[in-house]
C-alpha cells in the first residue's frame, strides 16, 4: 500500500526474516523478462543486452570481451570515461600474460598465488578489495566418523585459522567462524566459536576412545581416523587443503586431501 509520495506498506501473510534483504533485488524489465520462468533468465537474450540505471551502457558483448559505453542519463552525471572494454580470459595465466605484455590496463581476481609470483611492469600496483564471498570447510554429518559432533568439535578446535590464513594466503583473508557473512541481515556481530587448542582438542580424541598409533595416527575400534578432504584445483584452495592436513595431523587425523576439477567435486557432493 502507498502511504506516501515515496512510501509503501508491504504486509506480509505470515512472518519471513529476510524480507528487507530480499526487497533490495534488482527491479527487473517486465517487458523482457515478464513471460519467461525464473529458471531461464540466465539463457534469456537480455543477458546480451541488459537494460539497467548505472553508469555504462553495453554497447557489445561477446565471449571475448564486453564494450561498454557511457550513459548520458545516469542520474549522478555523464562518467568521465566515454568507454570501457573487459577482456575475457580462460585462466588467469593468459590475463596475467596479456598484463605483462601491456594489452590491457588492469586484472582482476587473481589469487594470491598469482600475485606472489608476479613482477608487475612499471605504472601497475596492486589493490586489495575485499570481495563478498567465502571458502567453507563442511562436514559431512550424515555418515560417521563426522556425524559425531564431539569429533566435529575436536576438529574445530585443532585448526587454527589464523595460522592457516598466514601460511597460505600470505594474510589476505578474513577469518570467518559462520558461514553467515558480514553484513548479512542474519550475521551475528560477534558469533562465539571454538578458540584453536590442540592440546585441547588431543584432550577431546582421547577422550573419545581415539588413542594414538605408532604412526602417529589416531584409531578407535580398530577403525584409522582418516578423513577424505575434496577441494577443486584452485590453487588457493589446494593450499588451504594442505595446510588443514598438515594441522589436524598434528592431533593424529590422518587427512587424504582429493584434488578435483569443479564439476566433478559437484557431482560428488550432489
Amino acid at each position: 500500500d502507498q502511504v506516501g509520495r515515496n512510501s509503501i506498506r508491504c504486509t506480509l501473510a505470515a512472518p519471513f526474516a529476510p524480507f528487507l534483504s530480499t526487497a533490495t533485488f534488482p527491479i527487473l524489465p517486465a517487458h523482457l523478462l515478464g513471460r519467461l520462468q525464473p529458471s531461464e533468465w540466465a539463457s534469456a537474450p537480455f543477458n546480451a543486452k541488459p537494460i539497467g540505471t548505472g553508469p555504462y551502457q553495453v554497447a557489445e558483448i561477446n565471449a571475448a570481451h564486453a564494450l561498454l559505453v557511457a550513459n548520458p542519463r545516469y542520474y549522478a552525471g555523464r562518467p568521465f570515461l566515454d568507454s570501457l572494454e573487459l577482456r575475457f580470459f580462460d585462466n588467469s595465466q593468459q590475463a596475467r600474460a596479456a598484463l605483462m605484455r601491456s594489452e590491457i590496463q588492469g586484472v582482476g581476481g587473481p589469487t594470491s598465488a598469482d600475485l606472489s609470483a608476479v613482477a608487475l611492469p612499471r605504472g601497475i600496483v596492486r589493490h586489495a578489495i575485499p570481495l563478498d564471498s567465502a571458502v567453507v570447510l563442511g562436514f559431512n554429518l550424515g555418515s560417521a566418523p563426522l556425524s559425531d559432533q564431539g569429533l566435529r568439535r575436536a576438529l574445530a578446535e585443532g585448526l587454527d585459522k589464523d595460522l592457516l590464513i598466514k601460511q597460505t594466503l600470505d594474510g589476505e583473508a578474513a577469518r570467518l567462524d559462520t558461514p553467515i557473512l558480514p553484513g548479512w541481515w542474519a550475521a551475528v556481530p560477534n558469533p562465539q566459536w571454538y578458540a584453536a587448542n590442540q592440546t585441547r582438542a588431543a584432550a577431546a580424541l582421547d577422550s573419545l576412545g581415539y588413542a594414538v598409533g605408532n604412526d602417529g595416527v589416531r584409531s578407535r575400534d580398530g577403525q584409522r581416523l582418516a578423513l577424505p578432504l575434496l577441494t577443486t584445483d584452485d590453487a588457493d584452495r589446494v593450499a588451504v587443503a594442505n595446510e588443514i592436513a598438515r594441522q589436524w595431523r598434528q592431533i593424529g587425523v590422518q587427512v587424504d586431501v582429493q584434488v578435483l576439477d569443479a564439476d566433478v567435486l559437484r557431482q560428488r557432493l550432489s
